[in-house]
């Protein structure tokens, strides 16, 4: 195998780990707030500490140190909190999600960019953090190496820091730089392996072996060699050192527990240690690498993947098999009928027979590629709980977080258009909706807000709510500002449904300030863009001092759409209709026409004043007189809170079409969303309901 080869493989391993990183990250953000709101327990810290356990070792075998560095950190304050020496407060929570999200954030950028990239300082600045947070909360106290000269400095700093307050600065300095001389020192000792006068870092391992002493489990001794071994890995840079040593360490945490320091476990250990001292040796001398390798290596972004579960490769493969016995069937009947072997009308039954199985069958294996496709939505809904809890401390607020529908598969590529879209609104409903503590007690309600956030689907579509029992939208603000902003004019009717539509304009806001979380009025329209090229709709239903609910209904598949539609004839074109946005169709006799002056035609229906025009028109957004034909048929349309009437040629009726997406120019028919080829071969065109409206 050439070194092509095996970087390739190397590759295809580091993406999958990083793959599974990120799978297992998206639900500790959610679980370390649990254990915050509810207290301690021993099951999650302890799933908790494996995850990034794992993390650990397998970065440390991918060289991505600063990875393998806060995993051992987060390790070590979750295994504190195990121990029960750590009591799991706010403060430590927040520490243990930060460098979560520190972890995510590098994984992600590794992912995109490759793992050469460079990370932002705050990823960096988080590994300094933890390890100040763990010196002072473990390691401050260390009596050994406090001499009395050491202690008379420390108290004449103190009184100096008591007397004079503007030494304070000078003071800090002067320890900061005693720690940094400190660290460098113990680092140089530990990495410095060819000096003569530096004692091997591992030598108390070797000393703990070579004692005869029969040493029992849940021994004193075994919590001081872990503790040994964590402290050697946080200073090793060397990837396959790093690796024995979590070898290692596994080794004597599970002797610790089960069998003891046994003959067995002293040979095993004995062998690895050996292993690493001749590492040591051998690497003595820095390993040649060329640029255009570690170019290669480190900076190539890596290929967007999916992981799919076996069961739903079964499932495909079954119905690949079963295309084959169609194949025979269909080639079984041509011989038979060329052969005259069978008479016409019964060749006419067998063959429509055959076909009706390959319906169903093609509509089966369709079904199940795009179940391949999908993945369940809480990857996304899990996320949410690390942005309600940055606004909620932000803005000192208490917010609960609720989940229904999670279990729900919706294909990737829509769910990676509806993270950003999902986390705005998220942020959105936590910063503008919920009220402050104070606020939300003189309106008589619970001191901590609520938002809920769901999905359901329904005909091939998936409906997520995100509601809020905050303060709702101030629409006479909203109004104002759009007004201002030439949206809405200052003459016109109060509408909410149009005030409220207003939103989704670049500039409108109804923030009283703007912070570092949201109010600059950029979003919404960026929200409702993404919605719709992911091929959904969004719309908003709110009340003052109940709150706010935005309804997002999207496709649960991304690529080709297979839509119920209702097919019409409008002038020499077919048109397709969603079937969800029909509600009647009514023959245009016996319906008055009547025309407003200013407003177009009109009709009565069930006791509404609605607007009626030719469905071509409006589609070229041109004005032309109704022109009404006695075999035209009237399709009622109705859009979130609206209907309208449209004249039709014809209706064809209900079809399954294939959805297919269109490249149109942007001053082309806006309308227009899509194409379906239909069964006689030519096109028909797909319509956005929403622009119809406009």
């Amino acid at each position: 195998m050439n070194a092509s080869q095996n970087d390739s493989i190397n590759n295809e391993i580091l993406i999958g780990f990083i793959d599974e990183a990120l799978d297992e990250l998206v639900s500790v953000v959610g679980k370390l707030i649990e254990l915050r709101n509810r207290g301690f327990d021993e099951q999650s810290v302890q799933a908790l500490f494996r995850v990034f356990h794992s993390i650990k070792g397998n970065a440390a075998y991918f060289e991505l140190f600063l990875i393998k560095d806060l995993s051992h950190s987060i390790e070590q304050v979750l295994d504190e909190i195990r121990k029960q020496n750590l009591p799991f407060t706010p403060a430590v929570s927040e520490i243990l999600i930060d460098g979560t999200n520190a972890i995510t954030e590098a994984f992600v950028l590794f992912r995109e960019k490759g793992i050469g990239c460079s990370l932002p300082d705050s990823i960096t600045q988080m590994k300094e953090r933890l390890t100040h947070y763990l010196n002072n909360k473990f390691h401050a106290a260390a009596p050994a190496v406090f001499t009395p000269d050491l202690w008379d400095e420390i108290v004449a700093d103190f009184e100096i820091a008591q007397s004079s307050p503007n030494e304070v600065a000078a003071l800090l300095e002067k320890y900061r730089a005693k720690r940094k001389l400190c660290t460098n020192n113990s680092l140089a000792n530990c990495n410095n392996r060819n000096s003569p006068t530096t004692e091997s870092p591992l030598k108390f391992l070797r000393d703990f072996l070579d004692s005869k002493a029969n040493i029992q489990i849940n021994s004193l001794a075994f919590t001081e060699i872990l503790r040994k071994i964590e402290q050697v890995q946080s200073n090793v840079q060397d990837s396959q050192i790093a690796s024995k040593l979590c070898d290692i360490y596994e080794t004597v945490k599970v002797a610790s527990t089960t069998v003891g320091l046994d003959s067995i476990i002293r040979d095993s250990l004995h062998t690895e240690l050996n292993s690493i001292e001749n590492l040591i040796t051998e690497q003595a001398l820095p390993k040649t690498v060329s640029p255009e390798q570690k170019k290669s290596a480190s900076t190539s972004p890596a290929k967007r993947t999916m992981r799919i579960s076996e069961e739903s490769v079964d499932n495909f493969l079954e119905f690949v098999g079963e295309l084959v016995i169609i194949e025979d069937l269909y080639g079984s009947l041509t011989a038979r009928g060329k052969g005259g072997s069978i008479p016409f009308g019964q060749f006419l039954v067998e063959l429509k027979q055959i076909n009706e199985t390959f319906g169903i069958l093609s509509r089966d294996l369709q079904k199940s590629i795009m179940e391949i496709r999908k993945v369940p939505i809480n990857v996304l809904f899990s996320r949410m709980p690390k942005i309600i809890n940055e606004v909620a401390h932000i803005t000192g607020k208490k917010i609960s977080f609720i989940t229904t529908g999670e279990s729900l598969r919706v294909d990737k590529t829509i769910l990676e258009k509806l993270e950003s879209p999902l986390v705005h609104m998220i942020r959105n409903a936590a910063d503008h909706g919920i009220e402050k503590p104070e606020i939300r007690r003189e309106l008589t309600k619970p001191e901590e807000g609520c938002i809920k956030l769901s999905a359901e689907e329904h005909s091939g579509s998936v409906t997520i709510r995100i509601a809020d029992d905050g303060a709702g939208l101030n629409l006479e603000r909203l109004r104002s500002k759009a007004i201002e902003l030439g949206i809405i004019h200052h003459n016109e009717v109060f509408d909410q449904h149009r005030i409220i539509a207003s939103i989704f304009h670049s500039g409108v806001s109804t923030a009283e300030s703007v912070t570092e979380i949201s109010g600059r009025g950029v979003g919404m329209d960026v929200v409702k863009r993404n919605i719709e090229d992911a091929g959904g709709e969004i719309s908003i239903i709110t009340k003052p001092n109940e709150g706010t609910e935005f309804c997002l209904k999207i496709p649960s598949v991304a690529t080709t759409q297979i839509i119920s539609g209702f097919v019409v004839r409008a002038g020499e074109e077919r048109f397709i209709l969603p079937l969800d946005s029909v509600e009647a169709t009514m023959r245009i006799s016996g319906i008055k026409i009547e025309s407003v002056t200013g407003k177009g035609y009109m009709i009565k229906y069930k006791g509404e004043t609605l607007s009626i025009t030719r469905l071509e028109n409006a589609v070229e957004q041109v004005t032309c007189p109704l022109g009404v034909i006695p075999t035209d048929i009237v399709v009622v349309i109705q859009n979130k809170f609206q209907k309208r009437a449209y004249l039709v040629s014809a209706v064809d009726g209900i079809r399954q079409v294939v959805k297919k997406h269109l490249q149109l120019p942007e001053n082309c028919m806006k309308a227009v969303v899509g194409a379906a080829i239909m069964g006689d071969g030519k096109v028909s065109l797909v319509l956005n309901i929403d622009h119809l409206f406009l």
